[in-house]
């Protein structure tokens, strides 16, 4: 249990000390909660701190059942079992891909206010969420960040389910997951505080 995203990076940041004042490194973290861990996170290991946006692929007519995440650029990341069962279309998830892009393009430019991004290419990527239920939107920034040429990708989570662990390992150089629950309902529960973070908190932290 973690008592707010704040508490939740200082004990990320405790894992990830190899990576303190590194100059190949950096901190990417996940708007909206995931970037308050990654703040933390950042300042602890004296890094840089950018951000990298994923959002999930809906189901048609069930906004809250993901089937698949993406991000601004890159492959997304597809479920393509729950896909094919549900009998989604190639159209329905053209269109949503599309739509969501343009709404991460939007969100890219109002956090950024113009800055740059920092550069991939050859550097340690530190990826921070402030947890994972179902993969998804880590695994598209993921892809996201292997589409940079990085040096190596590291995953740093405070939470996620146990049954995650194995595929998020197999797609990374490095998982730090604190805490991995038998039974998992949703982030929010292994935090005492778990507000919500407004637009304008992600432009204080970037």
């Amino acid at each position: 249990m973690f008592y707010d995203r704040a508490d939740a990076g200082e004990k990320l940041a405790k894992n990830l000390v190899k990576y303190q004042n590194q100059p190949d490194t950096l901190v990417l973290g996940m708007p909206r909660g995931g970037i308050v861990c990654a703040k933390v996170v950042a300042n602890k290991l004296n890094l840089p701190l950018d951000i990298v946006i994923a959002k999930k692929i809906s189901a048609p007519n069930n906004p809250e059942y993901a089937i698949g995440g993406v991000t601004s650029s890159g492959e997304p990341v597809l479920n393509d079992e729950v896909i094919g069962t549900m009998g989604i279309t190639p159209d329905y998830l053209d269109n949503a891909i599309i739509k969501l892009r343009d709404e991460i393009k939007q969100k890219l430019e109002l956090y950024r206010r113009g800055k740059k991004p920092l550069v991939i290419k050859n550097k340690n990527v530190i990826i921070v969420d402030d947890g994972v239920a179902t993969g998804h939107t880590i695994l598209a920034a993921v892809e996201f960040v292997k589409s940079q040429n990085p040096k190596t990708i590291i995953i740093a989570i405070p939470v996620a389910p146990t049954e995650l662990l194995e595929l998020l390992k197999n797609k990374v150089d490095d998982l730090i997951c604190l805490e991995t629950p038998a039974e998992f309902f949703a982030v929010g529960q292994f935090y005492e505080q778990f507000d919500q973070v407004e637009d304008k908190q992600v432009n204080n932290f970037v």
